[in-house]
């Protein structure tokens, strides 16, 4: 503010990914717990000026003064890939929490996606997650209106909790959520199609 600049958001590269720390160096000594509480106060002294609060990842400690989270990927073999295999089977535990406490963007509007399995396509876990998508800075325009059926159901059930992640088969690849206000969202990983009911 004092350079004249107006800023609506902020990242705080890492402040939710790295864990929390102690150092028992003299000159800087720390418990884990302050760690913490310092991460916190630096985000609420930016949401106190108005400021939307960002990092990474989202981690528990954290997230009550944090408005926004990079990203919240899947446990995948290879750490920032794009080609790698989950770990396990890929479910929205993170949202069946916390989903109407926090914005998570997805990538992957044409495909794949940073720490997605695969052959998944980050746009269904936007929707399945009720979640925004991320656009690309030289986006293609059927991009950008395949994108506001996620930005669309974002802006209804974004205040609504996440109350049901169903499996619809065996194969884990067809699956539902439900959202507190009825909303349905299907969709099918290996078909690469989905279907929204709305209450």
């Amino acid at each position: 503010k004092e350079l004249g600049i107006d800023i609506e958001g902020s990242y705080l590269d890492v402040f939710g990914v790295v864990a929390i720390r102690e150092c028992a160096h003299k000159e800087h000594m720390m418990t884990r717990r302050e760690s913490a509480e310092y991460r916190i106060k630096c985000l609420e002294m930016l949401d106190g000026q108005g400021i939307i609060t960002s990092s990474e990842e989202p981690c528990d400690f954290i997230l009550p003064s944090m408005a926004l989270i990079h990203h919240a990927p899947f446990a995948v073999e290879e750490i920032g890939s794009y080609e790698s295999e989950a770990i396990g089977i890929p479910i929205p535990l993170f949202n069946l929490v916390y989903h109407d406490c926090v914005v998570i963007p997805w990538m992957g509007i044409e495909g794949g996606g940073w720490n997605l399995p695969k052959d998944d396509w980050g746009f269904l876990h936007a929707l399945l997650n009720g979640d925004t998508i991320y656009y690309d800075i030289c986006e293609k325009s059927e991009n950008i209106e395949l994108g506001k059926v996620a930005l669309d159901l974002h802006k209804k059930v974004c205040h609504e909790e996440m109350v049901k992640h169903e499996f619809l088969d065996e194969t884990y690849r067809k699956q539902r959520t439900t959202f507190a206000d009825g909303t349905c969202v299907y969709v099918d990983f290996e078909e690469r199609t989905w279907r929204i009911d709305q209450k």
